[in-house]
This record gives structure tokens, C-alpha cells and sequence, in this order.
């Protein structure tokens, strides 16, 4: 008995390395997740749990429409508070001029 393609493709190597969703160019699920849960664990933010159990939203147009790209899928975005977080970060990452950050 023969095995069947897409079966032999399951079980096949594979060299490719999944691409998680970066923000910032740093790896969401490996990255800011652990960062956000525990800053909000030690109380240094208040990020609602739904934006950190399912960081993934559809994005919407300004009619409230789902936004669709050009090849026809819908357009994913991260939560608003993660994002808004992740700029925070970002911001004061950053050093202004002649000031000392550490």
C-alpha cells in the first residue's frame, strides 16, 4: 500500500522556520508577551488579559468594515494595548540628547 502525498508532506522535513508577527522587529510570541505578562504580574502595567491570551485582531476600516488586502484575506493587526505598549517601550528606549538613560 502506497502512503499518500499530503501524508508524506506531514511527516516530511521541513527547513523553512515558522515566522512569528514582529512588532518593533522583535518576536510577539516570544518576546513581548512574556515582557507584558510580567510587567502586568508585578503591577508596572495594566494590559487587559484578552490582549494578552489573543494578541491578533482583525483590522477595521473607518465604516467598520473588515479590512481585506489586496490578495483578498482579511488584514490582521495586534491589540491596541499591546501595541500602545510595544511604542512606549519604544519611545523611551530611545535616549534624548544629552541626557544620560541609565
Amino acid at each position: 500500500m502506497n502512503t499518500p502525498n499530503y501524508i508524506k508532506s506531514l511527516i516530511a522535513p521541513n527547513t523553512k522556520k515558522p515566522q512569528g508577527r514582529k512588532v518593533w522587529s522583535i518576536d510577539l510570541e516570544t518576546v513581548w508577551l512574556p515582557f507584558f505578562t510580567a510587567t502586568n504580574t508585578m503591577g508596572d502595567t495594566a494590559i487587559p488579559s484578552d490582549a494578552l491570551g489573543c494578541p491578533m485582531r482583525l483590522a477595521y476600516d473607518k465604516t467598520g468594515a473588515v479590512r481585506f488586502s489586496q490578495a483578498g484575506r482579511p488584514v490582521v493587526r495586534v491589540a491596541k494595548e499591546l501595541s500602545d505598549n510595544v511604542r512606549l517601550v519604544r519611545d523611551n528606549f530611545y535616549c534624548q540628547p544629552y541626557q544620560l538613560c541609565w
